[in-house]
């Protein structure tokens, strides 16, 4: 029978901190491009860029936070497999607020 114990664990706030403003930075950004007056596309490729790079920043800053007394590595084919989710739901999000967005900005056209 094998016996599971608790690594011991200690937090690097500075760095939880950082996690978080990069997070908060990204979101911020993200929303503003969404709203930016440029091209669908250009505004969509913004916020997809500014997304993921503040999702996989805050995520590895993270990981880097968490010291367990032990050696970590990273395998390739997981950080791409997580990079592929962090675009796949990027994309779905962006896709869906673009889509909701069109109308408003249609009307708004309308308008001026």
């Amino acid at each position: 029978m094998t016996t599971l114990t608790e690594l011991p664990y200690e937090w690097d706030f500075g760095l939880v901190f950082v996690s978080y403003l990069v997070a908060t930075v990204a979101s911020y950004s993200t929303v503003t491009a969404l709203q930016h007056p440029l091209t669908a596309a250009q505004s969509v490729l913004a916020a997809f860029t500014l997304s993921v790079s503040g999702i996989w920043s805050m995520h590895f800053l993270g990981m880097e936070a968490l010291h367990l007394g032990v050696t970590v590595s990273f395998e390739p084919g997981l950080t791409v497999l997580s990079a592929v989710f962090a675009f796949a739901c990027t994309a779905a999000a962006i896709t869906i607020v673009q889509w909701k967005l069109t109308p408003l900005r249609a009307a708004e056209s309308r308008k001026a």
